[in-house]
């Protein structure tokens, strides 16, 4: 019986340490350009990079120190700003220096993030999860806390105005940047938890899909111009020109990987179906797709797919081995992958422009890489205990004996 209860310990503590070592995938955030240099995270480190583009060689290496970053920085003039931190109780809203990689505010919070910061003149706004979703507000020149509002998952901002899902994503509310107060709100659907995602036209209306429903707001004007039911379907949105690009989302309940993902075109002016195009690679995203003015950038199913926007014909395909994050930029889309690894694809072709692969001592020699140690520590700690339940349970039966 005690040699079970032993062998059953030492079996859950080896599951635990497995099961750590195989969900914490090692991946790059996409970059962000500063010049010729390219910053980005390695999300599970706690280190930001600047990696010259030419040589691919370390310009400076920042470290948060243990806590764990987990987004691509968002920069404005010569300033990177980054969320560190994965607890409810040591985490930091940080700005560093482009050019020397200097720490030019950190700010104690608590809580932790997937997405980047945003920009609104002079206020940096993180989503942070923590006890509940929260928006937190800086001074992004001093650092200085200016709110938090609680209950609020941020989908998108627009100049002065952050959009946010509230009462467990039932609602859409509005926010002035300024205060954090809310002067705007509307229903949205009645399913709760239905991770909403949004993108908003340069002249202010708003797409917000989640699951089972999406609707389209004017920002400047407060007004709802359409909502429609998607019937536990969940539809991640991109606006260009007149015209709203769809994808299916993951959701909560999961998507059919069998099922073929849909790339779907509605006027952004009704939400009317314009077309729809099925394409070879299987459902479920959290990525809109990058428009272009020729081709639409499709990332899905583990596949990286380019569609002529004229004749919606696929141009290219190609197997990327799990998208992390995607950015768009001129021309091109910038992919952040496991591996980890970092591809610049041209989007007419599919083809891969530049890449930077796994870092090695080799390629560095000079720099100090943290390994999976930090991340797993938790499943470890666990995985100990586990032990120790055994060890003491274990000597407790022969004291008995």
């Amino acid at each position: 019986m005690i040699k079970k209860i032993f062998t059953s310990c030492f079996i859950i503590a080896c599951s635990v340490f497995i099961y750590a070592y195989s969900v914490v995938p090692e991946q790059y955030s996409t970059p962000e350009q500063y010049g010729d240099v390219l910053i980005f995270s390695q999300t599970t480190g706690s280190e930001l990079y600047a990696v010259d583009r030419q040589t691919k060689r370390d310009v400076w290496v920042w470290s948060s120190g243990k806590r764990s970053i987990r987004t691509k920085p968002t920069i404005v003039g010569d300033i990177a700003y980054i969320w560190a931190g994965n607890t409810t109780d040591d985490s930091r809203a940080c700005a560093v220096n482009c050019k020397t990689g200097k720490s030019i505010w950190e700010t104690p919070d608590a809580g932790w993030t997937f997405q980047s910061a945003t920009i609104c003149g002079d206020i940096v706004l993180f989503p942070v999860e923590a006890d509940y979703n929260e928006v937190h507000a800086f001074n992004r020149k001093t650092g200085k806390r200016m709110w938090v509002q609680d209950d609020c998952k941020m989908i998108l901002s627009y100049g002065q105005t952050v959009l946010v899902s509230r009462e467990k994503d039932t609602q859409i509310a509005m926010l002035d940047v300024i205060t954090g107060k809310e002067y705007f709100k509307t229903g949205f659907t009645d399913e709760k938890y239905n991770e909403p995602q949004g993108f908003c036209s340069t002249d202010g209306v708003a797409v917000v899909g989640g699951e089972g429903g999406i609707i389209a707001l004017n920002i400047p004007s407060k007004k709802v111009l359409w909502k429609k039911s998607t019937v536990g379907r969940k539809w991640v949105s991109s606006v260009h020109k007149d015209v709203l690009y769809l994808l299916l989302g993951w959701t909560l309940t999961g998507s059919d990987k069998k099922s073929p993902q849909m790339l779907e075109m509605w006027s952004l002016a009704d939400g009317k179906q314009i077309n729809q195009i099925e394409l070879n690679t299987g459902s479920g995203t959290y990525f809109p797709p990058i428009v272009f003015d020729t081709v639409i950038v499709v990332a899905s199913g583990g596949s990286l797919i380019g569609v002529d926007s004229k004749t919606s014909q696929e141009l290219w395909n190609i197997d990327t081995g799990g998208v992390y994050q995607i950015e768009k930029g001129i021309d091109s889309v910038y992919l952040g992958l496991t591996g980890p690894n970092l591809w610049q694809v041209e989007a007419k072709t599919g083809k891969i422009l530049w890449s930077y692969g796994k870092r090695t001592e080799q390629e560095n020699p000079t720099i100090p890489h943290k390994n999976r140690f930090l991340t797993m520590l938790p499943y470890i700690t666990v995985a100990i205990v586990v032990v120790i339940i055994a060890i003491i349970i274990l000597r407790m039966k022969k004291r008995h004996i």
